[in-house]
């Protein structure tokens, strides 16, 4: 029984009874592999003991990723694979040392616990790449690790990570940090929603970002989640660290921007609009033209874009590229609005959010 199960191609359901438990410890190999497009794996009511992928050199995982990645389940080639009340405990690999999902594939987990998985690069809990999304509700990712980044979930390569109600605690980001979640490459997207960041830390000085690591043009949406003594050794970042362009969309009802830390040396970017923001004298260069004006009682101003361009001429979020957008502020904004606006400054206290009318953001591939 030693290397791993045969690649699953096709559609097929596990349900565990009672305390059904698949240990992989005696052989050290890797569960379960799914791939190709129709390919779907469902497991429910399991517990998945020590897992582990069977490259484990880091000259194997550099020269045949995702083989050296996924210590319980690899999902690749568009698979997808779900999870219900699974408990993923002791898995290891290079990266995903519980999940790992590459080649747009789609990964759903709902009610499952991650505990104690270890990553030897990236990813303890979840590791998504090339353009894969997951959906993650009401789990608990605990005292996982990831060597250099990402304790619990690293998201990159242009893939999305939705997570609602879940709980992220005491995990490690030992080198460069992110111990709760770090998103990095344009294209990548983190939705949290009414989330629990606990007690997650970066261990090394060099680690930033306690809960969270944003960087390299990746970017994160953050609605109700709460933030609770996380902690960056090096003291940048102890709730959520932003460097190499990445972006906050979006900070409402949960962290605020004090919460929010940027390297030293570079100057603190704009929140980009298509997001809402509560900032001191954030300015924003727009292409937009002012479409309507109220009257001064009702101190609003309206506005159409299809662009989004912050102080340093980002890109605009994958979200909302191409998207119209109407947009209101309160006229404690220092614009004349008797011409097109090209740049608004915005004084304490004032706020830029959607409006009602505007679209909607669209909802992540295959996802609700």
């Amino acid at each position: 029984m030693a290397g791993e199960f045969p690649v699953i191609g096709h559609e097929m359901v596990i349900e565990g009874k009672g305390n059904a438990t698949l240990d992989a410890a005696e052989w050290e190999f890797r569960p379960f592999v799914v791939r190709g497009r129709g390919a779907k794996l469902t497991l429910k009511n399991l517990q998945l003991y020590k897992g582990q992928a069977p490259l484990k050199s880091s000259r194997a995982a550099k020269r045949f990723p995702p083989l050296a990645d996924g210590g319980s389940v690899l999902v690749y080639d568009g698979a997808s694979l779900e999870m219900h009340n699974v408990f993923v405990n002791h898995s290891k690999s290079w990266r995903g040392a519980a999940i790992a999902a590459y080649g747009a594939s789609k990964v759903t987990v709902v009610g499952c616990r991650f505990l104690n998985n270890y990553a030897w690069y990236a990813g303890g809990g979840i590791y998504l790449a090339e353009g894969s999304n997951a959906s993650v509700f009401n789990c608990s990712f605990e005292r996982n690790k990831g060597s250099e980044e990402g304790g619990a979930i690293a998201v990159t390569g242009g893939s999305y990570l939705r997570s609602e109600r879940t709980t992220y605690r005491r995990n490690t980001g030992k080198r460069e940090g992110g111990a709760g979640i770090m998103v990095e490459h344009p294209g990548s997207v983190v939705i949290s929603i009414d989330d629990l960041f606990f007690e997650n830390k970066g261990v090394l000085p060099s680690a930033v970002g306690g809960a969270i690591l944003v960087r390299d043009n990746g970017t994160l949406f953050v609605s109700g989640s709460r933030f609770v003594r996380n902690r960056a050794r090096g003291g940048k970042g102890n709730t959520i660290f932003v460097e190499e362009g990445g972006i906050i969309g979006r900070l409402t009802n949960g962290p605020t921007e004090k919460d929010v830390e940027w390297p030293s040396n570079q100057p603190k970017p704009d929140m980009p609009m298509g997001m809402t923001t509560e900032t001191e004298n954030n300015a924003m260069a727009t292409e937009a033209m002012a479409t309507e004006m109220e009257t001064m009682e009702k101190k609003a101003m309206a506005m159409e874009s299809t662009t989004t361009i912050g102080s340093q001429s980002l890109p605009p979020p994958p979200l909302l590229t191409g998207r119209k957008l109407r947009w209101s502020l309160d006229m404690k904004a220092k614009e004349s609005a008797n011409e097109p606006a090209k740049e608004l400054t915005v004084d304490k206290g004032a706020k830029l959010m959607m409006t009602p009318d505007s679209q909607p953001l669209p909802p992540l591939p295959g996802l609700p």
